[in-house]
């Protein structure tokens, strides 16, 4: 069967048969032979993988002194395959195959894998005139393919000595001609030969695919380009698989394993259409759909396929009441089914008013409650099949109740409605709407000496009040309005309005860097550069007025606590500082008389990251300093001294803690 050779850079390429036309003497090919590679020349480790080619079954023609005797060529045609049992995770075959490069005449040669044969013609590695041809006239060295496939689907592990090293594989669909890969290789005018090609998928160890778990193997798919192809006469599909992408740049041992090698054919829709209305929420997984369509009429249906090159037909039940969409493509077929539900609808509106039933038309419908339009339906079923569905569209009108409380005067009387009223009680008004719907409004009358009406209004700062007789208030307080009422008898109006505050609030603070912020309703994630950042945040107060919080946090560096300088001081000399953690102040104290050795005891205060903050002399025994304009946090006091102005001064840094 057919061996694998290698090219230029000894990767393998696949050739296979096209698409179909009249004159094919040979039967529909949609896959690869002996794609799981199960099936070996003479059933053994070393021999081809059978339907595949590498360089022992190589067309060799290196010629001159290097090729003396023929040592070149033996060199070259050296096995650099083998086959494997560390298959692909989830696989049902025991073999995979492995190809690895090798070190030939000075050359890495890469390991490779083809469906053609490869082609020796120079020992200069990147040769144009190497590479993996298909032979059309001799099936060891060709696979045939009369499709179009829309994707080539393997598995591999990468075993390089380099994590950027990496390995790849071409693939070539084309009509009846002897293609070459790299395509340099071949004569002018190859281009039309070509029906759709993946020029170079590379990957690694790491990258391209889909690991499934940590053995290594990968999943990879790479789409087939029939884009700016012009053949469209499949015969023959030539792939090639390489340790390495490119020709001599690998390491030797550089090793690929392959299994399990499909051509994917995709069958699903993208859509249906019945009668010019797509299938609302299709989902190509989804096969069975249920459509309502008119009773008696004739139900066109079409559909998208997902894959350009897949066909599909349709058929019809014997009832006509379902449809049948079949999907072709390659060796993959799939069946969409569309039930037709015929119905006869009746439309019919009404409307009622809010708070009412319905009862009409063959419906019952409970009291409704929420003013709109709505639809109900009932559906019958009638003979043959065709249902008959009322469809009511019922306007609900919306009613308006109110409610008046009112004061009047002992001595006034009111007109509700032409009813004169002068005695306190409850009474009732209805007006009826244009839609017919009665609308009450309660009148609960006091009478008193007088009218008394009490309006309360609530504003935010910056408003103004809108109230009727009031308007352009925007102070907080009480105001009345006085009236005299066309029966003499005075109103007051009293009015009292609340003006709540804004509150605009800015606020500072601090945080490090890398550090998340949680303070005054503000949730801050972590800055990663210090600088000063503003943010805002709008808030409803207790008052019930929006306020805007302006926080300006200052983001400070990790702070560099320096090492505090240690400087040997002579035995006889030694300081202490206490309290620490002090408040207030602290005591400097020397172990001997000030004076009676040291002439000058000099100090200067520095905090934690290093800024001075204080100096001074010590002159007695127990020196006190004054720290309480301090914060809280580390410092340092070094102190300075010498026993002649010629003398070459010492100083002693003494860490001490503030807790203020």
């Amino acid at each position: 069967m057919m061996r694998i050779k290698n090219f230029t850079f000894f990767t393998a390429i696949i050739a296979i048969f096209a698409l179909t036309t009249p004159l094919n003497t040979y039967s529909q090919v949609y896959q690869f032979e002996n794609p799981g590679f199960e099936q070996w020349d003479g059933n053994s480790d070393t021999g081809e993988p059978t339907g595949w080619n590498s360089y022992p079954s190589a067309n060799c023609t290196i010629s001159g002194l290097i090729n003396l005797g023929g040592v070149a060529c033996n060199t070259a045609k050296q096995r650099r395959h083998i086959r494997s049992t560390d298959v692909r995770p989830g696989s049902t075959g025991s073999y995979s195959c492995k190809i690895y490069a090798k070190s030939a005449l000075g050359f890495i040669a890469n390991g490779a894998l083809t469906s053609g044969q490869m082609q020796l013609a120079e020992a200069d590695m990147s040769s144009d005139d190497n590479g993996n041809r298909t032979i059309q006239n001799n099936e060891e060295f060709n696979h045939r393919l009369n499709a179009k496939p829309d994707s080539i689907v393997f598995w591999a592990k990468v075993v390089n000595a380099r994590d950027n090293h990496f390995a790849c594989c071409h693939l070539y669909i084309h009509d009846n001609y002897n293609l070459q890969d790299p395509l340099a290789g071949n004569q002018a005018g190859y281009e039309s030969h070509i029906v759709g090609k993946v020029p170079s998928y590379d990957f690694t160890n790491t990258t391209g695919g889909v690991a499934v778990d940590n053995s290594g193997w990968r999943r990879h798919s790479a789409p087939i380009i029939y884009d700016g192809c012009p053949s469209n006469d499949p015969q023959f599909i030539l792939v090639t698989f390489s340790t390495n992408r490119s020709a001599g740049v690998g390491t030797a041992d550089d090793a690929l394993y392959i299994d399990d090698i499909e051509l994917i054919y995709n069958p699903n829709l993208s859509s249906i259409t019945v009668n010019g209305q797509n299938i609302p929420n299709f989902n190509q997984n989804t096969t069975d759909y249920y459509i309502d369509v008119p009773c008696g009429g004739t139900n066109y249906i079409s559909a998208t396929t997902a894959s350009p090159r897949a066909t599909y037909s349709t058929s019809l039940s014997a009832d006509g009441q379902t449809a049948y969409i079949n999907v072709n493509h390659g060796d993959k077929s799939k069946t969409y089914t569309v039930h037709y539900h015929s119905v006869k609808t009746n439309p019919i509106s009404d409307q009622i008013c809010k708070g009412d039933t319905y009862n009409q038309n063959g419906f019952t419908l409970p009291s409704q409650d929420i003013a709109g339009v709505f639809t109900h339906n009932i559906t019958h079923h009638l003979a043959g099949g065709c249902d008959s569905v009322v469809q009511l569209s019922l306007t609900v009108n919306p009613t308006y109740n109110k409610n008046v409380d009112l004061t009047i005067c002992s001595t006034a009387t009111y007109d509700f409605y032409g009813d004169i009223l002068d005695e306190p009680g409850q009474y009732y008004h209805t007006f009826t709407s244009q839609h017919g719907c009665d609308s009450i409004i309660t009148l609960n009358l006091n009478v008193d000496n007088f009218y008394q009406v009490n309006l309360e209004e609530h504003i935010c700062e910056g408003d103004i009040s809108t109230t009727p007789g009031f308007e352009g208030r925007i102070d907080a307080g009480i105001d009345t309005l006085f009236l005299v009422a066309t029966n003499l008898c005075d109103s007051i109006v009293l009015y009292h309005l609340e003006v709540g505050r804004i509150d605009n609030v800015e606020l500072l603070d601090s945080v490090e860097v890398d550090t998340d912020y949680s303070n005054y309703g503000f949730d801050i994630a972590a800055i990663h550069t210090d600088g000063e950042y503003t943010f805002t945040n709008t808030l409803v107060n207790d008052e019930g007025c929006d306020s805007i919080v302006t926080l300006t946090i200052k983001v400070l560096p990790k702070p560099v606590i320096p090492e505090p300088e240690v400087v040997e001081v002579p035995d006889e000399i030694s300081f202490e500082v206490f309290p620490s953690p002090a408040s207030g102040q602290i005591t400097v104290r020397a172990n001997y008389d000030v004076g009676g050795t040291i002439n000058v005891y000099e100090y200067t205060i520095h905090n934690e990251l290093g800024e001075f903050m204080d100096k001074g002399y010590i002159d007695s025994q127990d020196t006190v300093i004054d720290i309480s304009k301090y914060n809280s946090g580390y410092y340092y006091i070094k102190i300075l001294y010498g026993n002649s102005v010629k003398e070459i001064k010492k100083r002693k840094a003494i860490k001490f803690v503030v807790a203020n």
